[in-house]
This record gives C-alpha cells, sequence and structure tokens, in this order.
C-alpha cells in the first residue's frame, strides 16, 4: 500500500519536481510544504464527492468536518507522506467518475475550457486521474 511498502509513490516526487523547476526552491525544502496542501485540498474534493453523493450540502458539510478532523487524515497531511496524494487523486478520480454517472461529465470542448455539459465521453477524465492515482 501507499506509504507502508510502497514509499515511493511516482506522482508525489513529480509534483515536487516539477513546482520545485518552476519555483528554484530546494526539492527537500518545498516537499514538507507543498505536500500539505494537497491534503487540505483533498478535503475540498471530499465535500464535492459526498456532495454529488448525497445531494444535500448541509450532510455534506458536516461529514467534510467529520473527514477533516479524522486523526487519520490529520496525521497523513501532517508531513509529506505518499498518501497524501494518493488520497488527493483518488478522491478527484471518484468525484470525475460520479460526474460522468450522474451525466454531468465535465468535458474540454466547447466555448469554454472547462465546460460542464452532458457528454458521451467514456470516462476519459477519470480515468486519466485514476492512473495518476494508483
Amino acid at each position: 500500500g501507499w506509504g507502508g511498502s510502497y514509499n515511493y509513490f511516482p506522482v508525489l516526487y513529480s509534483i515536487n519536481a516539477f513546482a520545485s523547476w518552476i519555483t528554484g526552491i530546494d526539492i527537500l525544502t518545498l516537499m514538507p510544504k507543498l505536500t500539505p496542501i494537497f491534503g487540505g485540498l483533498a478535503v475540498l474534493v471530499f465535500y464535492f464527492v459526498v456532495n454529488q453523493l448525497v445531494n444535500n450540502k448541509k450532510i455534506a458539510i458536516l461529514c467534510t468536518l467529520f473527514f477533516a478532523f479524522m486523526p487519520f487524515h490529520v496525521y497523513q497531511t501532517s508531513h509529506a507522506s505518499p498518501l497524501t496524494m494518493g488520497h488527493f487523486f483518488m478522491m478527484v478520480s471518484l468525484f470525475l467518475f460520479l460526474r460522468y454517472m450522474s451525466g454531468n461529465a465535465v468535458s474540454c470542448s466547447g466555448n469554454y475550457p472547462m465546460e460542464i455539459k452532458n457528454s458521451s465521453n467514456p470516462g476519459l477524465q477519470s480515468m486519466l486521474v485514476f492512473a495518476f492515482s494508483i
């Protein structure tokens, strides 16, 4: 699993190397600061996943609060753990899959870069993000 027997989650290092290349900051300085940001963003994505599933904003906010203060998530987000990136990309892929199954797939065609419309696309976005999370 991520972080236990497989400590070399490639997306963790790829994103941090790319950010280091753009900013010029040493990767060992950047990694403990950038990776927890993805843990925080996972909480936001979790809200959208729950809202997509139950279609109730109050329940989605309550579930997100429980998730945000869950000791496992707080611990994994507090340092540069491969699990943090895995959770983020797995939740993004789950959200895109749920959007596809509900008929509101995210598409890159049209007048706007990420226009939401009914699409016959076979879930390519969720498959690509899922590939990042493996």
